[in-house]
Protein backbone atom coordinates (compact mmCIF):
# COMPACT_ATOMS: atom_id res chain seq x y z
CA UNK A 1 0.00 0.00 0.00
CA UNK A 2 2.85 2.49 0.97
CA UNK A 3 4.81 1.24 -2.35
CA UNK A 4 1.79 2.52 -4.25
CA UNK A 5 1.11 5.95 -2.69
CA UNK A 6 4.58 6.79 -3.60
CA UNK A 7 3.69 5.51 -6.30
CA UNK A 8 0.95 7.58 -7.16
CA UNK A 9 2.61 10.51 -5.73
CA UNK A 10 6.02 10.62 -8.02
CA UNK A 11 3.17 10.27 -11.01
CA UNK A 12 1.90 13.59 -9.73
CA UNK A 13 4.88 15.34 -9.15
CA UNK A 14 5.87 14.59 -13.04
CA UNK A 15 2.91 15.82 -14.29
CA UNK A 16 2.97 19.29 -15.41
CA UNK A 17 0.79 22.20 -16.68
CA UNK A 18 0.83 23.47 -20.08
CA UNK A 19 0.59 27.24 -19.12
CA UNK A 20 1.62 28.93 -15.91
CA UNK A 21 1.53 27.26 -12.93
CA UNK A 22 -1.93 28.73 -9.95
CA UNK A 23 1.60 30.24 -7.73
CA UNK A 24 3.16 31.97 -10.48
CA UNK A 25 -0.54 33.47 -11.68
CA UNK A 26 -1.31 34.42 -8.36
CA UNK A 27 2.22 35.98 -6.95
CA UNK A 28 3.42 37.78 -10.46
CA UNK A 29 0.52 40.20 -9.78
CA UNK A 30 0.85 40.14 -6.33
CA UNK A 31 4.45 40.73 -6.60
CA UNK A 32 4.38 44.00 -9.33
CA UNK A 33 1.14 44.89 -7.26
CA UNK A 34 3.07 45.15 -3.70
CA UNK A 35 6.39 46.77 -5.48
CA UNK A 36 3.95 49.60 -7.18
CA UNK A 37 2.24 49.75 -3.87
CA UNK A 38 5.71 50.42 -1.84
CA UNK A 39 7.05 52.40 -4.54
CA UNK A 40 4.30 54.66 -4.26
CA UNK A 41 4.36 55.11 -0.03
CA UNK A 42 8.52 55.26 -0.30
CA UNK A 43 8.26 58.04 -3.29
CA UNK A 44 4.92 60.00 -1.47
CA UNK A 45 6.09 59.64 1.87
CA UNK A 46 10.09 60.53 0.75
CA UNK A 47 8.59 63.93 -0.79
CA UNK A 48 6.43 65.10 1.99
CA UNK A 49 9.10 65.18 4.33
CA UNK A 50 11.45 65.93 1.70
CA UNK A 51 8.82 69.56 1.08
CA UNK A 52 8.21 69.68 4.80
CA UNK A 53 12.54 69.90 5.63
CA UNK A 54 13.00 72.26 2.81
CA UNK A 55 9.52 74.22 3.77
CA UNK A 56 10.88 74.39 7.54
CA UNK A 57 14.80 75.60 5.80
CA UNK A 58 12.93 78.22 3.41
CA UNK A 59 11.00 79.49 6.39
CA UNK A 60 14.35 79.65 8.86
CA UNK A 61 15.95 81.56 5.36
CA UNK A 62 13.63 84.36 5.50
CA UNK A 63 13.01 85.10 9.28
CA UNK A 64 17.10 85.10 9.46
CA UNK A 65 16.94 87.91 7.15
CA UNK A 66 13.93 89.53 8.36
CA UNK A 67 15.77 89.99 11.63
CA UNK A 68 18.81 90.85 10.03
CA UNK A 69 16.71 93.98 8.33
CA UNK A 70 15.78 94.71 11.64
CA UNK A 71 19.12 94.97 13.27
CA UNK A 72 20.36 96.81 10.13
CA UNK A 73 20.78 101.10 9.94
CA UNK A 74 19.36 101.69 6.55
CA UNK A 75 20.98 105.27 6.46
CA UNK A 76 24.30 104.01 7.39
CA UNK A 77 24.46 101.23 4.79
CA UNK A 78 23.56 104.19 2.44
CA UNK A 79 26.86 106.12 3.70
CA UNK A 80 29.52 103.08 3.13
CA UNK A 81 32.07 103.12 0.51
CA UNK A 82 34.31 100.91 -0.98
CA UNK A 83 37.55 101.09 1.81
CA UNK A 84 35.00 101.70 4.57
CA UNK A 85 36.05 98.05 5.94
CA UNK A 86 38.10 99.93 9.02
CA UNK A 87 35.42 102.12 9.75
CA UNK A 88 33.68 102.07 13.37
CA UNK A 89 29.78 101.95 11.92
CA UNK A 90 31.09 99.26 9.30
CA UNK A 91 32.71 97.16 12.30
CA UNK A 92 29.41 97.58 14.43
CA UNK A 93 27.23 96.64 11.42
CA UNK A 94 29.47 93.33 10.52
CA UNK A 95 29.47 92.67 14.41
CA UNK A 96 25.98 92.71 13.98
CA UNK A 97 25.13 90.73 10.89
CA UNK A 98 27.77 88.05 12.34
CA UNK A 99 25.70 87.14 15.26
CA UNK A 100 22.67 87.32 13.69
CA UNK A 101 24.31 84.29 11.36
CA UNK A 102 25.47 82.00 14.05
CA UNK A 103 22.31 82.68 15.53
CA UNK A 104 20.21 81.49 12.79
CA UNK A 105 22.44 79.11 11.84
CA UNK A 106 23.49 81.00 8.59
CA UNK A 107 26.56 79.82 6.10
CA UNK A 108 26.56 83.58 4.22
CA UNK A 109 25.23 86.76 5.49
CA UNK A 110 25.87 89.80 3.56
CA UNK A 111 24.30 93.11 2.26
CA UNK A 112 24.03 94.12 -1.12
CA UNK A 113 23.98 97.82 -2.61
CA UNK A 114 23.32 99.13 -6.21
CA UNK A 115 24.90 101.57 -8.32
CA UNK A 116 23.90 102.11 -11.84
CA UNK A 117 22.72 98.32 -13.15
CA UNK A 118 25.85 96.56 -11.37
CA UNK A 119 24.78 94.98 -7.60
CA UNK A 120 28.33 95.35 -5.64
CA UNK A 121 28.73 93.49 -1.95
CA UNK A 122 28.33 95.82 1.01
CA UNK A 123 28.75 93.99 4.53
CA UNK A 124 30.22 90.32 4.08
CA UNK A 125 29.92 88.44 7.15
CA UNK A 126 32.37 85.51 5.62
CA UNK A 127 35.63 85.18 8.27
CA UNK A 128 37.19 83.54 5.47
CA UNK A 129 40.16 85.93 4.09
CA UNK A 130 40.02 84.38 0.90
CA UNK A 131 36.60 84.56 -0.13
CA UNK A 132 35.39 87.72 2.23
CA UNK A 133 34.20 89.93 -0.20
CA UNK A 134 34.89 93.96 0.67
CA UNK A 135 32.90 96.86 -0.30
CA UNK A 136 32.29 97.45 -3.94
CA UNK A 137 33.08 93.87 -5.68
CA UNK A 138 30.33 93.05 -8.17
CA UNK A 139 28.11 90.80 -6.76
CA UNK A 140 27.30 87.78 -8.96
CA UNK A 141 23.60 88.13 -9.74
CA UNK A 142 22.74 90.68 -12.00
CA UNK A 143 20.53 93.50 -11.54
CA UNK A 144 17.72 92.08 -13.82
CA UNK A 145 17.48 89.37 -11.00
CA UNK A 146 17.38 90.84 -8.19
CA UNK A 147 15.35 94.07 -9.55
CA UNK A 148 12.32 93.32 -7.44
CA UNK A 149 14.19 93.13 -4.90
CA UNK A 150 15.43 96.84 -4.83
CA UNK A 151 11.51 97.85 -5.47
CA UNK A 152 10.72 96.94 -2.25
CA UNK A 153 9.64 92.94 -2.26
CA UNK A 154 11.11 90.18 -0.79
CA UNK A 155 12.52 87.00 -2.83
CA UNK A 156 12.83 83.57 -0.62
CA UNK A 157 14.25 80.76 -2.87
CA UNK A 158 11.72 77.61 -2.28
CA UNK A 159 14.22 75.20 -3.25
CA UNK A 160 17.91 73.83 -2.31
CA UNK A 161 20.53 75.72 -4.52
CA UNK A 162 23.92 73.21 -5.20
CA UNK A 163 26.47 75.91 -5.66
CA UNK A 164 30.27 75.62 -5.16
CA UNK A 165 29.98 77.02 -2.17
CA UNK A 166 27.89 74.44 -0.73
CA UNK A 167 23.68 73.85 -0.45
CA UNK A 168 21.75 76.66 0.48
CA UNK A 169 18.87 78.48 0.29
CA UNK A 170 18.87 82.22 -0.53
CA UNK A 171 16.30 85.07 0.52
CA UNK A 172 17.15 88.54 -0.53
CA UNK A 173 14.76 91.07 1.51
CA UNK A 174 15.38 95.01 1.06
CA UNK A 175 16.75 97.16 3.97
CA UNK A 176 14.37 100.50 3.45
CA UNK A 177 15.90 104.02 4.95
CA UNK A 178 14.26 106.00 7.45
CA UNK A 179 11.45 107.32 5.64
CA UNK A 180 10.45 103.44 4.69
CA UNK A 181 9.91 104.52 1.46
CA UNK A 182 13.14 103.55 -0.58
CA UNK A 183 15.77 100.83 -0.34
CA UNK A 184 18.85 101.35 1.33
CA UNK A 185 20.72 98.00 0.12
CA UNK A 186 18.85 94.50 0.45
CA UNK A 187 20.37 91.73 2.71
CA UNK A 188 21.45 88.50 1.00
CA UNK A 189 20.59 85.64 3.06
CA UNK A 190 22.45 81.70 2.30
CA UNK A 191 20.89 79.63 4.48
CA UNK A 192 23.02 76.59 5.26
CA UNK A 193 20.82 73.60 3.73
CA UNK A 194 23.82 70.62 4.04
CA UNK A 195 22.07 69.30 7.16
CA UNK A 196 19.07 69.50 5.39
CA UNK A 197 20.21 67.12 2.63
CA UNK A 198 22.10 64.63 5.12
CA UNK A 199 18.87 64.11 7.00
CA UNK A 200 17.03 63.77 3.65
CA UNK A 201 19.85 60.96 2.70
CA UNK A 202 19.07 59.27 6.03
CA UNK A 203 15.26 59.67 5.76
CA UNK A 204 15.88 58.00 1.93
CA UNK A 205 17.66 55.40 3.16
CA UNK A 206 14.89 54.68 6.21
CA UNK A 207 11.92 54.92 2.96
CA UNK A 208 13.91 52.24 0.67
CA UNK A 209 14.60 50.03 4.14
CA UNK A 210 11.16 50.10 5.45
CA UNK A 211 9.93 50.01 1.45
CA UNK A 212 11.85 46.23 0.99
CA UNK A 213 10.70 45.09 4.52
CA UNK A 214 7.34 45.86 3.70
CA UNK A 215 7.70 44.09 0.56
CA UNK A 216 9.91 41.28 1.48
CA UNK A 217 7.28 40.74 4.66
CA UNK A 218 4.18 41.04 1.64
CA UNK A 219 6.29 38.26 -1.01
CA UNK A 220 6.58 35.86 2.35
CA UNK A 221 2.69 36.16 3.36
CA UNK A 222 1.66 36.19 -0.39
CA UNK A 223 3.40 32.77 -1.25
CA UNK A 224 2.09 31.78 2.10
CA UNK A 225 -1.14 32.12 1.15
CA UNK A 226 -0.52 30.95 -2.40
CA UNK A 227 1.13 27.82 -0.88
CA UNK A 228 -1.77 27.07 1.16
CA UNK A 229 -4.30 27.29 -1.72
CA UNK A 230 -1.35 25.03 -3.78
CA UNK A 231 -1.65 22.37 -0.83
CA UNK A 232 -5.75 21.98 -0.84
CA UNK A 233 -5.67 21.88 -4.73
CA UNK A 234 -2.69 19.35 -4.31
CA UNK A 235 -5.07 16.90 -2.07
CA UNK A 236 -8.07 17.31 -4.26
CA UNK A 237 -5.99 16.72 -7.23
CA UNK A 238 -4.54 13.49 -5.73
CA UNK A 239 -7.57 11.87 -4.11
CA UNK A 240 -9.06 12.46 -7.75
CA UNK A 241 -5.67 10.78 -9.68
CA UNK A 242 -6.46 7.55 -6.79
CA UNK A 243 -9.94 7.09 -8.00
CA UNK A 244 -9.18 7.04 -11.14
CA UNK A 245 -6.34 4.89 -11.14
CA UNK A 246 -7.30 2.94 -7.85
CA UNK A 247 -9.54 0.23 -9.82
CA UNK A 248 -12.29 2.30 -8.95
CA UNK A 249 -13.00 2.60 -5.54
CA UNK A 250 -15.87 5.02 -4.85
CA UNK A 251 -15.40 4.68 -0.78
CA UNK A 252 -12.59 7.15 -0.95
CA UNK A 253 -13.62 10.51 0.14
CA UNK A 254 -11.85 13.90 -0.16
CA UNK A 255 -10.67 15.44 3.79
CA UNK A 256 -10.28 19.06 3.19
CA UNK A 257 -10.83 21.37 5.91
CA UNK A 258 -9.83 24.04 4.76
CA UNK A 259 -13.36 26.48 5.60
CA UNK A 260 -12.78 28.09 1.96
CA UNK A 261 -13.56 27.22 -1.40
CA UNK A 262 -11.99 24.16 -1.89
CA UNK A 263 -13.46 22.40 1.27
CA UNK A 264 -16.40 23.11 -0.53
CA UNK A 265 -15.17 21.84 -3.94
CA UNK A 266 -14.45 18.59 -1.43
CA UNK A 267 -17.35 18.54 0.03
CA UNK A 268 -19.20 18.62 -4.27
CA UNK A 269 -16.67 16.12 -5.34
CA UNK A 270 -17.73 13.80 -2.36
CA UNK A 271 -21.09 13.82 -3.00
CA UNK A 272 -20.69 13.42 -6.66
CA UNK A 273 -18.83 10.11 -5.41
CA UNK A 274 -21.74 9.66 -2.78
CA UNK A 275 -24.30 10.05 -5.99
CA UNK A 276 -22.11 7.77 -8.63
CA UNK A 277 -21.82 5.01 -6.01
CA UNK A 278 -25.41 4.82 -5.63
CA UNK A 279 -25.74 4.31 -8.94
CA UNK A 280 -22.95 1.43 -9.18
CA UNK A 281 -24.95 -0.57 -6.34
CA UNK A 282 -28.29 -0.06 -7.91
CA UNK A 283 -26.67 -1.68 -10.89
CA UNK A 284 -25.46 -4.42 -9.04
CA UNK A 285 -28.64 -4.70 -7.67
CA UNK A 286 -30.41 -5.05 -10.84
CA UNK A 287 -27.61 -7.26 -12.22
CA UNK A 288 -28.10 -9.58 -9.26
CA UNK A 289 -32.21 -9.73 -10.24
CA UNK A 290 -31.19 -10.03 -13.85
CA UNK A 291 -29.30 -12.99 -13.37
CA UNK A 292 -31.83 -14.15 -11.14
CA UNK A 293 -33.93 -14.03 -14.46
CA UNK A 294 -31.93 -15.13 -16.82
CA UNK A 295 -31.61 -18.71 -14.62
CA UNK A 296 -35.36 -19.34 -14.60
CA UNK A 297 -35.91 -18.28 -18.06
CA UNK A 298 -32.72 -21.10 -18.42
CA UNK A 299 -34.96 -23.49 -16.79
CA UNK A 300 -38.02 -22.83 -18.46
CA UNK A 301 -35.96 -22.89 -21.74
CA UNK A 302 -34.63 -26.39 -20.60
CA UNK A 303 -38.26 -27.66 -19.87
CA UNK A 304 -38.94 -26.57 -22.83
CA UNK A 305 -36.91 -28.71 -24.56
CA UNK A 306 -37.48 -31.25 -22.79
CA UNK A 307 -41.45 -30.97 -23.63
CA UNK A 308 -40.00 -30.42 -27.55
CA UNK A 309 -38.05 -34.02 -27.01
CA UNK A 310 -40.93 -35.35 -25.70
CA UNK A 311 -42.98 -34.25 -28.02
CA UNK A 312 -40.70 -35.37 -31.06
CA UNK A 313 -40.21 -38.54 -29.58
CA UNK A 314 -44.34 -38.78 -29.65
CA UNK A 315 -44.33 -37.72 -33.45
CA UNK A 316 -42.19 -40.36 -34.35
CA UNK A 317 -43.80 -42.99 -33.12
CA UNK A 318 -46.94 -41.44 -34.98
CA UNK A 319 -45.37 -41.71 -37.92
CA UNK A 320 -44.59 -45.33 -37.25
CA UNK A 321 -47.88 -46.12 -36.31
CA UNK A 322 -48.99 -44.74 -39.63
CA UNK A 323 -46.73 -46.45 -41.83
CA UNK A 324 -47.69 -49.45 -39.94
CA UNK A 325 -51.01 -48.54 -40.94
CA UNK A 326 -50.43 -47.70 -44.55
CA UNK A 327 -48.68 -50.81 -45.06
CA UNK A 328 -51.78 -52.92 -44.19
CA UNK A 329 -53.97 -50.83 -45.81
CA UNK A 330 -51.84 -51.64 -48.54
Amino acid sequence: MELKIHQTEKKLGKRKTRGLSIRVKILFPASILIILLCVTLGVSSYVRMKDGLIAMAVEQAQMAAVVSVKVLDGEKLAKLKPGDESDVQFQEQLATLRGVRDDCGIKYLYTLYLEGDQVYYGIDTDDNPESHNKIGIPFELSYQELQDVFAGEIYVQNYIDSTEFGDVISAFMPVLDSSGKNVSAIVGCDYDASGVIQRLDVILKQVVGIALICLILGLIIMNFITSAIIKSLHTVDKKIYELVHNEGDLTQRLDVHSGDEMELIAENVNELLAYIRGIMLNIAANSKHLNKSTGVIAENLSDAEMSITDVSSTMEQMSAALQESSVSLD
